[in-house]
Protein backbone atom coordinates (compact mmCIF):
# COMPACT_ATOMS: atom_id res chain seq x y z
CA UNK A 1 0.00 0.00 0.00
CA UNK A 2 0.90 3.22 -1.01
CA UNK A 3 -1.67 4.78 1.27
CA UNK A 4 -3.76 3.32 3.95
CA UNK A 5 -7.12 2.34 3.40
CA UNK A 6 -10.23 3.34 4.73
CA UNK A 7 -10.76 0.58 7.09
CA UNK A 8 -6.86 0.73 7.80
CA UNK A 9 -7.27 4.51 8.57
CA UNK A 10 -10.01 3.41 11.08
CA UNK A 11 -9.31 0.96 12.58
CA UNK A 12 -5.45 1.03 13.52
CA UNK A 13 -6.00 3.65 15.91
CA UNK A 14 -8.98 2.10 17.66
CA UNK A 15 -7.04 -1.35 17.69
CA UNK A 16 -3.39 0.97 18.91
CA UNK A 17 -5.75 2.22 21.72
CA UNK A 18 -6.22 -1.13 23.10
CA UNK A 19 -9.85 -1.03 22.67
CA UNK A 20 -12.22 -3.50 21.08
CA UNK A 21 -13.48 -3.24 18.04
CA UNK A 22 -16.37 -4.60 15.56
CA UNK A 23 -15.39 -3.65 12.16
CA UNK A 24 -17.15 -3.80 8.60
CA UNK A 25 -15.17 -3.14 5.53
CA UNK A 26 -15.78 -4.35 1.65
CA UNK A 27 -13.92 -7.53 0.26
CA UNK A 28 -10.88 -6.48 -0.78
CA UNK A 29 -10.33 -3.16 1.05
CA UNK A 30 -7.27 -4.26 3.31
CA UNK A 31 -9.24 -5.89 6.16
CA UNK A 32 -6.77 -8.32 7.27
CA UNK A 33 -3.37 -5.80 7.21
CA UNK A 34 -6.40 -3.80 9.57
CA UNK A 35 -5.74 -6.09 12.26
CA UNK A 36 -2.33 -8.24 11.60
CA UNK A 37 -0.64 -4.68 11.59
CA UNK A 38 -2.03 -3.61 15.16
CA UNK A 39 -1.26 -6.92 16.24
CA UNK A 40 2.29 -6.80 15.71
CA UNK A 41 2.25 -3.00 16.93
CA UNK A 42 0.75 -3.91 20.40
CA UNK A 43 2.89 -7.43 20.95
CA UNK A 44 5.88 -5.23 20.44
CA UNK A 45 8.52 -7.70 19.87
CA UNK A 46 9.06 -11.58 20.26
CA UNK A 47 8.83 -13.05 23.75
CA UNK A 48 9.05 -16.35 25.45
CA UNK A 49 5.58 -16.35 26.94
CA UNK A 50 3.61 -18.34 24.78
CA UNK A 51 0.75 -17.16 22.69
CA UNK A 52 0.09 -13.57 22.79
CA UNK A 53 -1.94 -13.19 19.68
CA UNK A 54 -4.75 -15.35 18.77
CA UNK A 55 -7.08 -15.11 15.17
CA UNK A 56 -9.76 -17.22 14.90
CA UNK A 57 -11.27 -17.95 11.32
CA UNK A 58 -13.84 -20.15 9.82
CA UNK A 59 -11.62 -22.18 7.58
CA UNK A 60 -7.99 -23.83 7.18
CA UNK A 61 -7.68 -21.88 3.74
CA UNK A 62 -8.27 -18.13 5.09
CA UNK A 63 -6.16 -19.10 8.13
CA UNK A 64 -2.78 -20.27 5.69
CA UNK A 65 -3.70 -16.66 4.19
CA UNK A 66 -3.52 -15.00 6.83
CA UNK A 67 -0.26 -16.81 7.75
CA UNK A 68 1.47 -15.55 4.84
CA UNK A 69 0.34 -12.21 5.64
CA UNK A 70 1.69 -12.23 9.12
CA UNK A 71 4.97 -13.39 8.05
CA UNK A 72 5.69 -10.93 5.15
CA UNK A 73 4.24 -7.95 7.75
CA UNK A 74 6.58 -9.42 10.62
CA UNK A 75 9.96 -9.88 8.56
CA UNK A 76 12.50 -8.41 9.89
CA UNK A 77 12.06 -9.18 13.92
CA UNK A 78 12.05 -13.15 14.76
CA UNK A 79 8.56 -13.51 15.58
CA UNK A 80 7.01 -17.35 16.00
CA UNK A 81 4.02 -17.36 13.91
CA UNK A 82 2.37 -20.82 13.81
CA UNK A 83 -0.91 -22.58 12.39
CA UNK A 84 -2.86 -24.71 14.24
CA UNK A 85 -1.38 -27.44 12.46
CA UNK A 86 2.04 -27.10 13.14
CA UNK A 87 4.05 -28.09 15.79
CA UNK A 88 4.42 -26.20 18.89
CA UNK A 89 8.05 -25.27 20.96
CA UNK A 90 6.69 -25.06 24.88
CA UNK A 91 6.59 -21.19 25.64
CA UNK A 92 9.23 -19.68 22.39
CA UNK A 93 5.63 -19.06 20.23
CA UNK A 94 3.87 -15.54 19.79
CA UNK A 95 0.81 -15.97 17.21
CA UNK A 96 -1.73 -18.84 16.42
CA UNK A 97 -3.75 -18.47 13.71
CA UNK A 98 -6.31 -21.39 14.46
CA UNK A 99 -10.30 -22.50 13.32
CA UNK A 100 -12.26 -22.47 16.50
CA UNK A 101 -12.91 -26.52 16.83
CA UNK A 102 -8.98 -27.33 16.23
CA UNK A 103 -7.96 -24.54 18.73
CA UNK A 104 -10.68 -26.16 21.53
CA UNK A 105 -9.19 -29.64 20.47
CA UNK A 106 -5.53 -28.37 21.95
CA UNK A 107 -6.69 -26.64 24.24
CA UNK A 108 -8.45 -29.15 25.90
CA UNK A 109 -5.56 -31.87 25.37
CA UNK A 110 -3.13 -29.30 27.06
CA UNK A 111 -1.10 -28.53 23.89
CA UNK A 112 -1.34 -24.69 24.29
CA UNK A 113 -2.51 -22.40 27.16
CA UNK A 114 -4.42 -18.40 26.32
CA UNK A 115 -3.42 -17.03 29.19
CA UNK A 116 -1.43 -14.65 28.22
CA UNK A 117 -3.14 -13.63 25.08
CA UNK A 118 -3.13 -9.98 24.56
CA UNK A 119 -5.07 -9.23 20.92
CA UNK A 120 -8.02 -11.94 19.87
CA UNK A 121 -9.03 -11.50 16.00
CA UNK A 122 -12.39 -13.02 14.96
CA UNK A 123 -12.11 -12.76 11.14
CA UNK A 124 -15.47 -13.78 8.77
CA UNK A 125 -16.98 -13.08 12.48
CA UNK A 126 -20.79 -13.57 10.59
CA UNK A 127 -19.64 -16.94 9.35
CA UNK A 128 -18.11 -18.18 12.79
CA UNK A 129 -21.55 -17.00 14.01
CA UNK A 130 -23.46 -18.28 11.45
CA UNK A 131 -21.80 -21.51 11.72
CA UNK A 132 -23.22 -21.90 15.34
CA UNK A 133 -19.70 -21.24 17.00
CA UNK A 134 -21.38 -18.95 19.72
CA UNK A 135 -20.62 -21.67 21.90
CA UNK A 136 -17.11 -22.17 20.81
CA UNK A 137 -16.22 -18.39 20.96
CA UNK A 138 -17.58 -18.05 24.73
CA UNK A 139 -15.56 -21.01 25.55
CA UNK A 140 -12.57 -19.68 24.56
CA UNK A 141 -12.96 -16.66 25.44
CA UNK A 142 -13.21 -18.32 28.62
CA UNK A 143 -9.51 -19.79 28.32
CA UNK A 144 -8.29 -16.06 27.24
CA UNK A 145 -8.30 -14.72 30.73
CA UNK A 146 -5.90 -11.96 30.10
CA UNK A 147 -7.66 -8.66 32.13
CA UNK A 148 -6.33 -6.25 29.64
CA UNK A 149 -7.24 -8.71 26.53
CA UNK A 150 -8.61 -6.81 23.00
CA UNK A 151 -10.99 -8.51 21.21
CA UNK A 152 -12.10 -7.68 17.95
CA UNK A 153 -14.44 -8.80 15.04
CA UNK A 154 -13.71 -8.50 11.23
CA UNK A 155 -16.09 -9.29 8.41
CA UNK A 156 -17.24 -7.74 5.16
CA UNK A 157 -21.12 -8.45 6.10
CA UNK A 158 -22.20 -7.49 9.59
CA UNK A 159 -26.05 -8.68 10.19
CA UNK A 160 -28.09 -6.25 12.53
CA UNK A 161 -28.77 -9.24 14.37
CA UNK A 162 -24.82 -10.31 15.20
CA UNK A 163 -24.46 -6.47 15.57
CA UNK A 164 -27.04 -6.75 18.61
CA UNK A 165 -25.52 -9.87 19.74
CA UNK A 166 -21.73 -8.55 20.30
CA UNK A 167 -22.91 -5.13 21.39
CA UNK A 168 -25.18 -6.64 24.35
CA UNK A 169 -22.55 -9.35 25.49
CA UNK A 170 -19.92 -7.33 27.22
CA UNK A 171 -18.07 -10.75 27.41
CA UNK A 172 -17.95 -10.63 23.56
CA UNK A 173 -17.71 -6.47 23.49
CA UNK A 174 -16.84 -4.11 26.17
CA UNK A 175 -19.09 -1.66 26.40
CA UNK A 176 -16.68 1.41 25.23
CA UNK A 177 -16.20 -0.74 22.22
CA UNK A 178 -15.97 1.40 18.91
CA UNK A 179 -17.48 0.46 15.36
CA UNK A 180 -16.08 0.76 12.11
CA UNK A 181 -18.09 0.72 8.95
CA UNK A 182 -16.78 1.78 5.48
CA UNK A 183 -18.72 1.54 2.49
CA UNK A 184 -22.92 1.06 2.24
CA UNK A 185 -24.77 -2.09 4.08
CA UNK A 186 -25.87 -4.69 1.84
CA UNK A 187 -23.42 -3.34 -1.20
CA UNK A 188 -20.42 -5.00 -3.25
CA UNK A 189 -17.74 -2.67 -4.15
CA UNK A 190 -18.33 0.06 -6.63
CA UNK A 191 -15.21 -1.58 -8.46
CA UNK A 192 -17.58 -4.51 -9.66
CA UNK A 193 -19.33 -4.22 -12.51
CA UNK A 194 -22.68 -6.94 -11.33
CA UNK A 195 -25.15 -8.41 -13.62
CA UNK A 196 -27.75 -10.43 -13.22
CA UNK A 197 -28.23 -13.00 -16.13
CA UNK A 198 -31.89 -14.77 -17.09
CA UNK A 199 -31.06 -18.01 -18.48
CA UNK A 200 -34.28 -19.61 -17.62
CA UNK A 201 -33.71 -23.31 -16.50
CA UNK A 202 -31.00 -25.49 -15.15
CA UNK A 203 -29.82 -26.57 -18.70
CA UNK A 204 -29.74 -22.91 -19.28
CA UNK A 205 -27.14 -21.97 -17.65
CA UNK A 206 -24.46 -24.26 -19.24
CA UNK A 207 -25.46 -22.73 -22.68
CA UNK A 208 -25.32 -19.45 -21.11
CA UNK A 209 -21.79 -20.30 -19.84
CA UNK A 210 -20.82 -21.51 -23.53
CA UNK A 211 -22.21 -18.61 -25.04
CA UNK A 212 -20.37 -16.38 -23.04
CA UNK A 213 -17.36 -18.00 -23.92
CA UNK A 214 -17.82 -18.91 -27.38
CA UNK A 215 -18.79 -14.68 -28.26
CA UNK A 216 -17.06 -12.65 -25.67
CA UNK A 217 -14.77 -14.79 -23.98
CA UNK A 218 -13.28 -15.21 -20.34
CA UNK A 219 -10.71 -13.07 -19.35
CA UNK A 220 -8.83 -15.10 -17.18
CA UNK A 221 -8.18 -15.65 -14.27
CA UNK A 222 -11.50 -16.82 -13.66
CA UNK A 223 -14.00 -17.99 -10.51
CA UNK A 224 -17.05 -19.86 -10.97
CA UNK A 225 -19.17 -20.70 -7.78
CA UNK A 226 -21.41 -23.57 -7.06
CA UNK A 227 -23.33 -24.73 -4.43
CA UNK A 228 -21.87 -27.97 -3.71
CA UNK A 229 -19.11 -30.31 -4.24
CA UNK A 230 -20.97 -32.73 -6.73
CA UNK A 231 -22.01 -29.52 -8.77
CA UNK A 232 -18.25 -28.54 -8.65
CA UNK A 233 -17.09 -32.32 -10.03
CA UNK A 234 -19.94 -32.41 -12.75
CA UNK A 235 -19.35 -28.57 -14.13
CA UNK A 236 -15.36 -29.18 -14.12
CA UNK A 237 -16.10 -32.42 -16.45
CA UNK A 238 -18.67 -30.29 -18.86
CA UNK A 239 -16.39 -27.69 -19.12
CA UNK A 240 -13.10 -29.37 -19.38
CA UNK A 241 -13.35 -29.84 -22.85
CA UNK A 242 -15.45 -26.37 -23.75
CA UNK A 243 -12.32 -24.15 -22.19
CA UNK A 244 -9.65 -26.09 -23.18
CA UNK A 245 -10.55 -26.20 -26.64
CA UNK A 246 -12.23 -22.80 -27.53
CA UNK A 247 -10.10 -20.66 -24.86
CA UNK A 248 -6.65 -22.76 -24.32
CA UNK A 249 -7.88 -22.16 -20.45
CA UNK A 250 -6.94 -25.04 -18.00
CA UNK A 251 -9.33 -25.45 -14.75
CA UNK A 252 -10.14 -27.12 -11.52
CA UNK A 253 -11.74 -27.62 -8.77
CA UNK A 254 -11.75 -26.81 -4.83
CA UNK A 255 -13.96 -27.78 -2.17
CA UNK A 256 -14.17 -28.48 1.72
CA UNK A 257 -13.66 -32.25 1.61
CA UNK A 258 -10.48 -32.15 -0.29
CA UNK A 259 -7.47 -32.61 1.38
CA UNK A 260 -5.50 -30.12 2.54
CA UNK A 261 -2.74 -31.05 0.65
CA UNK A 262 -4.49 -31.00 -2.68
CA UNK A 263 -6.56 -27.64 -1.77
CA UNK A 264 -2.81 -25.94 -1.23
CA UNK A 265 -2.01 -27.06 -4.74
CA UNK A 266 -4.84 -25.94 -6.19
CA UNK A 267 -4.25 -22.53 -4.75
CA UNK A 268 -0.96 -22.40 -5.66
CA UNK A 269 -1.47 -23.36 -9.67
CA UNK A 270 -4.54 -20.60 -9.39
CA UNK A 271 -2.30 -17.89 -7.86
CA UNK A 272 0.95 -18.52 -9.71
CA UNK A 273 -1.11 -18.68 -13.18
CA UNK A 274 -0.90 -22.28 -13.89
CA UNK A 275 -4.85 -22.95 -13.73
CA UNK A 276 -6.84 -19.89 -15.18
CA UNK A 277 -10.51 -20.92 -14.15
CA UNK A 278 -11.65 -22.04 -10.66
CA UNK A 279 -14.51 -23.35 -9.73
CA UNK A 280 -15.28 -23.81 -6.52
CA UNK A 281 -17.55 -24.08 -3.58
CA UNK A 282 -18.59 -20.99 -0.84
CA UNK A 283 -15.63 -22.47 1.18
CA UNK A 284 -14.06 -20.00 -1.38
CA UNK A 285 -15.70 -17.17 -0.69
CA UNK A 286 -14.44 -15.89 2.39
CA UNK A 287 -11.49 -14.03 2.76
CA UNK A 288 -9.21 -15.55 0.25
CA UNK A 289 -7.28 -12.86 -1.93
CA UNK A 290 -6.63 -13.77 -5.58
CA UNK A 291 -4.81 -11.26 -7.31
CA UNK A 292 -6.41 -9.65 -10.24
CA UNK A 293 -9.48 -12.19 -10.45
CA UNK A 294 -11.16 -10.45 -13.74
CA UNK A 295 -14.66 -12.11 -13.18
CA UNK A 296 -16.53 -13.94 -11.04
CA UNK A 297 -19.32 -16.37 -12.58
CA UNK A 298 -22.77 -17.47 -9.96
CA UNK A 299 -23.27 -20.38 -11.79
CA UNK A 300 -25.82 -21.22 -8.83
CA UNK A 301 -27.50 -18.84 -7.34
CA UNK A 302 -25.84 -17.47 -3.67
CA UNK A 303 -28.74 -18.77 -0.85
CA UNK A 304 -28.34 -15.28 0.72
CA UNK A 305 -27.04 -11.57 0.67
CA UNK A 306 -23.71 -12.10 2.27
CA UNK A 307 -23.19 -15.43 0.47
CA UNK A 308 -23.45 -13.35 -3.01
CA UNK A 309 -21.37 -10.16 -1.28
CA UNK A 310 -18.58 -12.62 -0.29
CA UNK A 311 -18.29 -14.41 -3.59
CA UNK A 312 -18.14 -11.29 -5.72
CA UNK A 313 -15.77 -9.72 -3.74
CA UNK A 314 -13.10 -12.00 -4.87
CA UNK A 315 -12.53 -9.48 -7.45
CA UNK A 316 -12.32 -5.91 -8.07
CA UNK A 317 -9.88 -6.15 -4.77
CA UNK A 318 -7.42 -3.45 -3.95
CA UNK A 319 -9.13 -0.53 -6.31
CA UNK A 320 -8.90 -3.23 -9.26
CA UNK A 321 -11.85 -3.36 -11.66
CA UNK A 322 -13.64 -6.09 -11.94
CA UNK A 323 -17.11 -7.83 -13.52
CA UNK A 324 -19.55 -10.62 -11.61
CA UNK A 325 -22.58 -12.49 -13.56
CA UNK A 326 -24.80 -14.23 -11.74
CA UNK A 327 -27.15 -16.66 -13.74
CA UNK A 328 -30.70 -17.07 -12.59
CA UNK A 329 -33.41 -19.31 -13.11
CA UNK A 330 -37.28 -19.66 -12.68
CA UNK A 331 -36.90 -21.05 -9.90
CA UNK A 332 -34.50 -18.39 -8.04
CA UNK A 333 -37.16 -15.87 -8.46
CA UNK A 334 -38.13 -16.04 -5.19
CA UNK A 335 -34.48 -14.79 -3.90
CA UNK A 336 -33.79 -12.42 -6.76
CA UNK A 337 -34.72 -8.80 -5.07
CA UNK A 338 -32.12 -9.57 -2.16
CA UNK A 339 -29.65 -9.56 -4.63
CA UNK A 340 -31.09 -6.83 -6.71
CA UNK A 341 -30.92 -4.36 -4.15
CA UNK A 342 -27.22 -5.11 -3.63
CA UNK A 343 -26.81 -4.20 -7.02
CA UNK A 344 -28.81 -1.11 -6.86
CA UNK A 345 -27.07 -0.53 -3.25
CA UNK A 346 -23.99 -0.64 -5.07
CA UNK A 347 -24.64 1.70 -8.14
CA UNK A 348 -25.32 -1.02 -10.66
CA UNK A 349 -28.53 -0.52 -13.26
CA UNK A 350 -31.20 -3.06 -12.20
CA UNK A 351 -34.29 -3.61 -14.54
CA UNK A 352 -37.95 -2.07 -12.60
CA UNK A 353 -39.59 -5.42 -12.67
CA UNK A 354 -36.69 -7.16 -10.01
CA UNK A 355 -36.85 -3.67 -7.28
CA UNK A 356 -41.12 -5.03 -7.75
CA UNK A 357 -40.96 -8.69 -6.99
CA UNK A 358 -42.51 -9.33 -3.56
Amino acid sequence: YKLPTPVQMQAVPVLLSKKDCLVAAPTGSGKTVAFCLPMLCLLGKPKKEGFRGLIITPTKVLADQIFRNLEVLGSGKDWKILRDNHKFQSKRNDILISTPMRLLSMIKSGIIDLTNVEMLVFDEADRLFDLGFIEQVDEILGFCTNPNLVKTYFSATIPLSLEHTLKTQTSLLKIDSVQVSIGVRNAGPDTIEQKLIFVGSEEGKLLALKERIRIEGLKPPVLIFVQSIDRAKQLYKELLFTLTSTTGMSSNYIHGKRSDKKNHEVIQNFRTGKTWALICTDVMARGLDFKNISCVINYDFPTSVPNYIHRIGRTGRAGQKGEALTFFTYADIPLLKNIADVLKNSGCPVPDYMSEIK
